[in-house]
């Protein structure tokens, strides 16, 4: 693995591996596909309102992922970002099955979108008849069986929120690579 040197002071050198010092360049040198701060959708698709609809999006956002993203990270990094993004969008989707409104036909739609260093995936539902927005429960992690997806995300995140409106209710999250 190559290393680069980053120092202003000849008698001070830092060695980083390569890939971080490409890292680096991409970042200042705007290489990267999109400009910092700017936000480019790469996925959409609807998926019924079906508990077997997680496991439908699970491999669809694996493959948009690695046929989109360039990751200066080493293999093993991408892997625990794409670890991280799936069982978030795993969590996120489950709950939009259990606990949205749901009518004969209705799907759920999931949006993947990045930024130079993160990743952002929406899942929208019908909403809820109660208006009550997804929040972390505060769970008996060793006696209950459910109430744990959004502690999941919150923890993996760097952050998430939900929005309602009309049309049903967006719950999102975003993970930095």
């Amino acid at each position: 693995m190559g290393v680069g040197v980053i120092a202003s002071n000849p008698l001070v050198e830092w060695r980083l591996p390569e890939w971080w010092r490409r890292a680096q360049d991409i970042r200042t040198r705007g290489e990267h596909s999109i400009p910092v701060n700017a936000t480019r959708v790469f996925g959409e698709r609807r998926f019924p309102q079906d508990p077997r609809s997680a496991e439908a999006a699970r491999g669809w956002i694996v493959s948009r992922i690695k046929e989109t993203i360039r990751f200066p990270e080493p293999a093993h990094i991408v892997t625990e970002v794409i670890d991280d993004i799936v069982l978030c969008a795993d969590e996120v989707i489950a709950n939009s099955v259990v606990h949205a409104d749901q009518q004969p036909g209705d799907s759920i739609r999931v949006l993947l979108a990045y930024t130079w260093c993160t990743v952002r995936v929406e899942v929208t539902d019908p909403g809820s008849g109660n208006g009550k927005a997804p929040r972390v429960r505060d769970v008996d992690l060793w006696d209950e069986t459910g109430g744990r997806g959004l502690i999941i995300v919150q923890n993996l995140s760097h952050d998430w929120g939900s929005d309602q409106n009309a049309t049903g209710r967006t719950t999102w999250f975003e993970i930095e690579y």
